[in-house]
């Protein structure tokens, strides 16, 4: 009885595996930001190390299709140009 359990177990593991890691496989190879050295590489240890690698690669990978907006331009300014902030206007630095 225990074994059925554990080819089941085995079975339903492999499956999430190879669904996983050829998803990941995909992401890996339509990512622009990469050369193709980096993946391979990455290809490689994604195989590897499915679960773990992917988690920590994708935020590298993904592109932020997000359009630069003059008001968001302008709040990026304004959050790196240092001083003490509040509420956004400022003491000590950037417009306010």
């Amino acid at each position: 009885m225990f074994m059925w359990y554990l080819v089941i177990f085995s079975i339903i593991f492999l499956f999430l595996y190879l669904r996983y890691t050829i998803k990941a496989q995909k992401v890996v190879s339509t990512a622009l930001v990469l050369s193709k050295r980096q993946k391979i590489l990455n290809s490689i240890l994604i195989w590897t190390i499915p679960f773990v690698w992917y988690y920590l690669m994708k935020d590298f990978i993904r592109i932020d299709r997000r359009t630069m907006t003059k008001k968001r331009r302008d709040r990026l300014i304004r959050k790196q140009s240092g001083g003490f902030y509040e509420s956004g206007l400022g003491h000590g630095g950037g417009t306010g």
